[in-house]
């Protein structure tokens, strides 16, 4: 073909550019994902019925059923997450199988377990359902409350069905509006968000069950704690006496050493109360950290989940960036010195050092996954074959990382945080290596 039949054969129509490419077909039809999430947030209020004793079906059962809705829930997960986050099921495996030894019971794994699938599985179907047929929706919490209450024939107890929802309302508009440009909310805003939600609406079903337990309502709460706070004192104090009897007594180095059994005394009624104080004061900083935890759970089970069923290109870019603000930084490092004197110069635990360990506690693991992160990315970018001995390397140390690790990245996290900020000042993003760019991958970085 010669160069003017070249310019007199006519040009192809450029394609129009789609906001979204859907590739691929689901794994499953949306009427299984309708029908699942309803009966996993119906398992709930099994789970809320058993804590509080309300539940009208024997403990064998209840057993039963949520070893069977917690199989069900990580096979759906490992199908549907199988592209972009396999990782996610296998970490959820691996936290149920010790949580359920230790607690001697499978029942509070599978609520919690349910919880994060019900957030990510509601929150799915708000970001793919066609406009259509968005009418169904209100179909999957109307049909598990109602079975809910064929269950128990409570209507407030029944409603611990509904919690995951308004939480999964929340992960879907952070989510879009994350998706929709730079200058929205960021991932760990999303996930604060949808902590925020899921945490008041835990509140709230909380509160309306003591209410309903209590004889005298919420008036009967600080009776409540001090009652509490006397058994768990007197708890440790008999495990304290308990151990003090059992080493001295049994022959040994240790007992060697010790000399006798009184070189072991057992701690004092103080020293027990000042323990069962400390833990109550850090109660609000566990709460708000395990409903971090959840939330972004939750998260990951939602890009997962979009990934297999088509929508990776909406999950890359900054949705996909996880880095906490320098403010942040500077905010833990204040609380850590703050919390660091209050333990050096006061014996009993002051105001100021409550309020520091709790931010202390509720930063620290943000932070650690960041500086984890940032560590991974340098050694990348100095030796691509120490990689394949990461995930080694992670098992190996998880104790350590756990514990004081986590610390120690928190404390490298932050500390890079406020050079940045106040040494480096990159003028653009490309110069961050956290910062988002188009080439990065449509998976899942962690």
């Amino acid at each position: 073909m010669d160069i003017q039949d070249q310019a007199h054969k006519p040009r192809r129509a450029p394609a129009e550019a789609k906001p979204l490419e859907r590739r691929g077909l689901p794994p499953q039809p949306l009427w299984v994902l309708l029908v699942l999430t309803g009966i996993v947030s119906a398992s709930i209020l099994l789970g809320f019925a058993f804590l509080t004793d309300h539940c009208p079906l024997p403990d064998t059962v209840t057993e039963g059923i949520a070893f069977v809705m917690l199989a069900v829930t990580l096979f759906y997960l490992f199908r549907t997450c199988r592209l972009t986050a396999r990782w996610l099921p296998s970490l959820l495996l691996l936290i149920a199988i010790p949580l359920c030894f230790l607690m001697g019971s499978v029942v509070p794994v599978m609520t919690m377990t349910a919880i994060v699938f019900c957030t990510a599985q509601a929150a799915l179907l708000l970001a793919i359902c066609p406009a259509s047929t968005l009418y169904w929706l209100p179909v999957v919490p109307l049909g598990s409350y109602a079975v809910s209450l064929l269950l128990c024939r409570d209507p407030l107890l029944a409603l611990t069905c509904l919690i995951p929802f308004p939480a999964a309302a929340a992960l879907a508009f952070g989510t879009r509006s994350c998706a929709s440009g730079p200058d929205k909310i960021t991932r760990v805003g999303v996930i604060c968000l949808t902590s925020l939600v899921l945490g008041v609406t835990v509140l709230v079903s909380v509160l309306i069950g003591l209410a309903q337990s209590l004889d005298g309502g919420l008036s009967a709460l600080p009776e409540l704690l001090d009652r509490i706070r006397e058994e768990e004192t007197a708890r440790i104090m008999e495990m304290s006496k308990a151990a003090a009897e059992t080493i001295g007594s049994r022959p040994g180095p240790l007992s060697g050493l010790l000399g006798s059994e009184e070189a072991l005394p057992s701690i004092t009624e103080e020293e027990a109360r000042n323990t069962v104080n400390s833990a109550i004061n850090m109660m609000p900083a566990f709460l708000v950290v395990v409903f971090n935890v959840t939330a972004a759970l939750s998260q990951c089970a939602l890009y997962g989940s979009l990934g297999s069923f088509g929508y990776g290109d909406s999950v890359k870019g900054r949705v996909l960036l996880f880095k906490l603000s320098h403010a942040a930084g500077i905010t833990f490092l204040i609380a850590f010195i703050v919390s660091l004197i209050s333990a050096v110069t006061s014996k009993n635990s002051t105001l100021a050092g409550t309020v520091a360990e709790n931010i202390t506690f509720i930063l620290q693991p943000g932070l650690a996954l960041c500086g984890f992160m940032r560590l991974t990315v340098n050694l990348v970018a100095r030796s691509r074959g120490a990689v394949g001995c990461l995930p080694f390397i992670v098992l190996l140390f998880a104790p350590v990382l756990l514990t004081v690790g986590s610390s120690l990245l928190a404390l490298y996290e932050s500390g890079a945080l406020v050079l940045e900020l106040f040494l480096v000042r990159k003028s653009t993003d490309d110069d961050d290596p956290f910062a988002d760019s188009g080439d990065q991958n449509d998976s899942d970085p962690f």
